[in-house]
Parts: structure tokens; sequence; C-alpha cells
């Protein structure tokens, strides 16, 4: 996919989302969202990929820190201490 597409977004439903106020949802509006969305084939591909990522994130396993790595940020963590409590 190039760096164009990639950057591309749906001024339309951008301009929807804003007029959006999270604290008193408007089901009118909101309608109108998931309409758009289900005829816009850009924003329908932006909500692929989207889900996509969540899918991804959800299913990857979580890793640990190597000993080395855990003890190296403890000793960064305990000189920026150090000089917060010198100043």
């Amino acid at each position: 996919m190039s760096q164009e597409k990639m950057n591309t977004y749906c001024q339309e439903l951008a301009e929807l989302v804003a007029a959006c106020d999270p604290d008193n949802p408007n089901p009118e509006l909101l309608e109108k969202i998931e309409r758009h969305v289900e005829q816009c084939a850009e924003c329908q591909s932006a909500e692929s990929a989207l889900d996509r990522t969540v899918r991804a994130f959800r299913e990857a396993e979580p890793r640990g820190v190597s000993s080395q790595f855990e003890q190296s940020l403890v000793d960064q963590l305990c000189r920026n201490d150090d000089r917060a409590d010198q100043a």
C-alpha cells in the first residue's frame, strides 16, 4: 500500500465525527455516520484495516522483558529519581 493511500481519509466522515458530542450523542447523527460508512468504500476499507489491527493485537501473545533490560530500566529510573532529589 502506498504512503499516499495510507494517509488519505474521508473528509465527510471527519466532519460528521467532529460534529459528535461524546457526552451527549445524537442518535440521528450516529445513524448518519453508520449509513455513511456502509456506503463509502474508503471508510469501509479503513474500518476493515482497523478491525484487522485490533484483532492482531488481541491475538498477540504478551512477551516479557529480559532481566537485563528490566535491571537497566530500574537503574535509569533510580538515576532520574536521584537527580530530581538533588534539584
